[in-house]
């Protein structure tokens, strides 16, 4: 999986746009995917902390993480 698959899925199961990030954008408040040097990482950026980060060697890792973790918070969900 890379990023536009999931962001793909994200849409089908409808979260909102605004609650996650998969662009490097770690400006507000979301569910996070990030790279940095090589290595993917995934976390809930609340108030400019970086909560529950777990990191991965590849980005198909760190995609199929972020998405069972916002499959598991329906709260953000738009139904």
């Amino acid at each position: 999986m890379n990023k536009e698959i999931l962001r793909a899925k994200l849409e089908e199961e409808g979260f909102p746009e605004d609650s996650y990030s998969l662009d490097g954008d770690i400006s507000r408040e979301a569910y996070c995917l990030y790279c940095s040097a090589g290595t993917w990482s995934t976390f809930f950026l609340e108030r400019g902390l970086r909560l529950n980060e777990k990191f991965f060697n590849s980005e198909s890792e760190a995609c199929v993480h972020l998405l069972s973790t916002m499959k598991r918070d329906r709260s953000i969900c738009s139904f």
